[in-house]
């Protein structure tokens, strides 16, 4: 078997814009970031990536991954201003996500790069931006694909590397369309977007890379944009107000993403 190296998001587009919505949050997560997206589930499922490196010294990336967690996004086509998305986090942990059915855009919004791995005989397509982070992204998929080290399309672990096209203000994103089967994997810190598209429905498998004193940061956000947590977590960006001082010092951060899909 080929090797998968897993976490992703995000399907075959058609080359027509995309339609969906901005909007501006500043000192908390907009519930409209998480609109159409459910809070993520616990599934019991081990973690199937044992065919992705098996095991190293005896000890398997599934056994280091024991917890795993569905996002189910629906588009509501009576809100076509807020499509279904995840914001970008400034925390997030190491991840591997796996699109379980559906058609999400994968926008990688600045270093560390991403690996994302194809079905078989599969490619990997840029997708098209247009739009600023401020102001949100209108995606349109193109024929550019991704490349291998040989300058071939790559069909296998194919490296998602943001480019840095000037000085430390440049822009940096760089998105990429996935679909059903699609797997990637993201280093802890990742900074990325991810958006249902074509106004369908679609599921993501997450398997992050958790301690036993913290919760998973999609959760902490997701309460935070719901009114969820307690006042005390929501006030230091968290979605428990039993966390750990240690879960309160890494989650402290700003929940406050500028980046949609349009």
């Amino acid at each position: 078997m080929r090797r998968l190296f897993i976490v992703a998001a995000v399907a075959l587009l058609s080359l027509a814009p995309l339609g969906g919505f901005f909007v501006s949050a500043q000192d908390s997560v907009d519930p409209a970031y998480w609109n159409g997206v459910s809070r993520p589930e616990p599934i019991e499922d081990r973690a199937p990536l044992e065919d992705f490196v098996g095991e190293t010294q005896g000890r398997s990336i599934g056994d280091r991954l024991p917890q795993g967690y569905r996002i189910t996004f629906q588009y509501d086509p009576d809100e076509p201003e807020n499509r279904p998305q995840i914001p970008e986090l400034g925390n997030a942990e190491y991840m591997i996500v796996i699109v379980e059915s559906g058609e999400f855009v994968l926008n990688v919004l600045q270093p560390p790069s991403f690996v994302v791995d194809p079905r078989e005989g599969m490619t990997v397509h840029y997708v098209s931006a247009e739009g600023e982070r401020d102001t949100g992204f209108k995606y349109t998929v193109t024929e550019n694909v991704l490349l291998d080290e040989n300058g071939a399309p790559c069909v296998d672990l194919c490296t998602v590397l943001p480019p840095v096209t000037g000085g430390p203000m440049a822009d940096t994103w760089v998105a990429v369309q996935l679909e059903e089967g699609y797997r990637a994997e993201g280093p802890a810190k990742n900074f990325c977007l991810w958006c249902l598209l074509n106004n369908g429905t679609g599921t993501l498998l997450v398997y992050p890379l958790l301690r036993s004193d913290v919760e998973f940061s999609w959760i902490a956000a997701y309460d935070v944009a719901h009114g969820l947590a307690s006042p005390e977590a929501e006030a230091s960006g968290q979605g428990d107000s039993a966390l750990s001082d240690t879960t309160a010092g890494r989650m402290a951060w700003a929940f406050n993403p500028g980046s949609s899909c349009k």
